[in-house]
């Protein structure tokens, strides 16, 4: 998914066992979605990934119940 909206509409229409997001996220970020997923989805396992190391970023994310990793790997790798 390359926007928000595309995942959040695949969020309400299936039930994944674990949501990994990014942090650009079109308009929005990837905490914009987790945000949304902790509403839907409270049991969801979510990781939020950036290609750099941010503090701010990370405690921003387990505030929200999810996990950080900082990485410079991309989805489109494999």
């Amino acid at each position: 998914m390359s926007s928000f909206h595309e995942a959040k509409h695949l969020l309400d229409s299936v039930s994944p066992d674990l949501l990994i997001v990014g942090v650009r996220l079109d308009a929005f970020n990837g905490l914009h979605l987790a945000v949304r997923c902790r509403i839907e989805h409270p049991l969801l396992p979510v990781i939020v990934t950036n290609a750099s190391a941010d503090r701010l970023l990370e405690a921003e994310t387990q505030i929200q119940g999810a996990e950080f990793i900082a990485t410079r790997w991309s989805i489109r790798n494999f």
